[in-house]
């Protein structure tokens, strides 16, 4: 599908859902497993039963946030650089067939490759 995809994106439909896109974007971060298993087992290392937990959970806590936001910050920022180029439709053809073509190599190697037992 994504092959033959040739549309550009629409920038002023997106615009107008941007609070409905931070939700979900909320949505999928605070649910996210990975993240989620990723601080269950950082966080209890650098934790000691005998102190109060509260501020040893705040200080990690609060710099996870912070690298996190600043992270975004870079990802929206080279969004909006790359947006400017990929508005036109013949950018998003080549692009959507750059990427289709990748969906289809990867699943080339999946569907050749052996299970290791």
């Amino acid at each position: 599908m994504q092959w033959r995809s040739s549309g550009a994106i629409d920038f002023s439909a997106v615009a107008m859902l941007r609070r409905k896109l931070f939700r979900r974007a909320e949505l999928v971060n605070l649910t996210n497993p990975k993240s989620i298993i990723f601080l269950a087992a950082l966080l209890p290392q650098f934790i000691l039963p005998h102190q109060p937990q509260a501020v040893q959970f705040l200080v990690p806590g609060i710099t996870t946030v912070v690298v996190d936001i600043i992270v975004m910050i870079g990802y929206a920022t080279l969004a909006t650089r790359i947006a400017v180029w990929i508005k036109g439709p013949h950018q998003m053809k080549l692009l959507n067939g750059t990427f289709g073509g990748l969906f289809i190599a990867v699943s080339a190697l999946l569907a050749s490759a052996r299970r290791m037992a």
